[in-house]
């Protein structure tokens, strides 16, 4: 009668040194019966010589540690890969048996102005002195409490965690390999180059992509869309032309005069003949306390050009010199008839 089969080997592991970002060293250990490690950790050269004899879940964490220059080294995509295999082991960080959670946890960003970074410590003094506004991840449970990236450490590869302690939180990321970057930089101070239209296009869709929800990025999104309003200012008549004396006066001009404003993110702009070539405008509360903002607004000149074809149709000509549009004649009556519902609906008239 032959033998049972021997049962395969199954090891435990230690973590350590774990920093905020860099590579972790990971060793295996032996395991008695009961499952509890044995002595010191096995080096490369034992654990190779009896890898065969591993059970399943160990021989993939143990080629890891072997596909390195040095053995046990590993980057944090490749611990990103096996963690969910080490929390099935006795793995311990820092004397603590690592935990693989199971709340998933929601990237998230706020903005943040340069006034209320001035004691972060994780921003060197020459990024605060150049930066224009800073971008901050977090990492929300679904209760709304958050953790900061310097509270632990991320890890993003083909799965995400966050590292705090000995949990191994998940995150939740349709692609996680792109929150490599905060691994390596939890704040993001941004400069006036970083922050063109192009630029902050870029960064929007980079967010989106990580899983950050669009209501977090509206500050920092370029906002696009036609004009919240279209507003026509008539004016009131010019005065009479000088009478000459003896002469009976002129008939006053059948003419109606006004200015066309278009309205985004509460800021007026008055419409002139032709498109201009700053089409970008910051938000009406820093418009009003002369502030910096994050958020920018992209004027519609589609929409524009449509207002003022609009205004052509109904008779009105540009007065350069004035600024003004003019209807004069037949077309004047239209305009100030309102029943012959010369503009849209939408149109204020004033």
């Amino acid at each position: 009668m032959s033998p049972p089969p021997t049962p395969p080997l199954r090891l435990a592991y230690l973590l350590q040194g774990v920093p905020r970002v860099g590579r972790t060293l990971v060793l295996p250990q032996r395991r008695d019966v009961t499952g509890q490690t044995m002595g010191d950790t096995l080096p490369e050269s034992e654990v190779r010589a009896f890898r065969r004899t591993l059970h399943p879940l160990d021989q993939t964490i143990v080629q890891e540690l072997c596909a390195g220059s040095q053995f046990g080294h590993l980057a944090d995509t490749a611990l990103a890969r096996i963690l969910p295999l080490l929390a099935q082991r006795q793995t311990r960080v820092d004397g603590q048996r690592l935990k693989l959670g199971e709340e998933p946890l929601q990237p998230r960003v706020i903005v943040r102005t340069p006034e209320s970074l001035a004691d972060e410590p994780s921003l060197s003094a020459t990024a605060k002195e150049n930066m224009r506004l800073c971008l901050e991840m977090l990492l929300l449970y679904a209760d709304g409490d958050s953790l900061r990236l310097t509270e632990g450490r991320l890890l993003a590869g083909s799965q995400a965690y966050f590292l705090r302690g000995p949990w191994a939180l998940p995150i939740r990321s349709p692609n996680p390999w792109r929150l490599s970057d905060w691994a390596r930089q939890p704040l993001m101070a941004l400069r006036d180059e970083q922050l063109t239209p192009a630029a902050r296009d870029s960064l929007v869709s980079d967010l989106k992509a990580m899983g950050v929800p669009e209501e977090d990025l509206q500050a920092l999104a370029v906002q696009r869309g036609p004009p919240e309003k279209v507003i026509l200012r008539l004016l009131p008549p010019p005065p009479p032309a000088a009478v000459v004396a003896g002469e009976a006066p002129p008939p006053p001009p059948l003419q109606v005069r006004g200015v066309v404003e278009v309205v985004y993110a509460g800021v007026p702009i008055r419409l002139d003949a032709q498109r201009q070539e700053a089409n970008y405008l910051q938000a009406a509360e820093a418009a009003k306390t002369g502030e910096d903002p994050a958020a920018l607004t992209e004027r519609d000149m589609v929409a524009e050009d449509a207002i003022r074809q609009h205004l052509k149709q109904a008779g009105f000509r540009y007065d350069r010199q004035s600024g003004e549009y003019v209807v004069e004649d037949e077309a004047a009556l239209a305009v100030a008839d309102p029943l012959r519902k010369v503009f849209p609906p939408a149109w204020q008239i004033e």
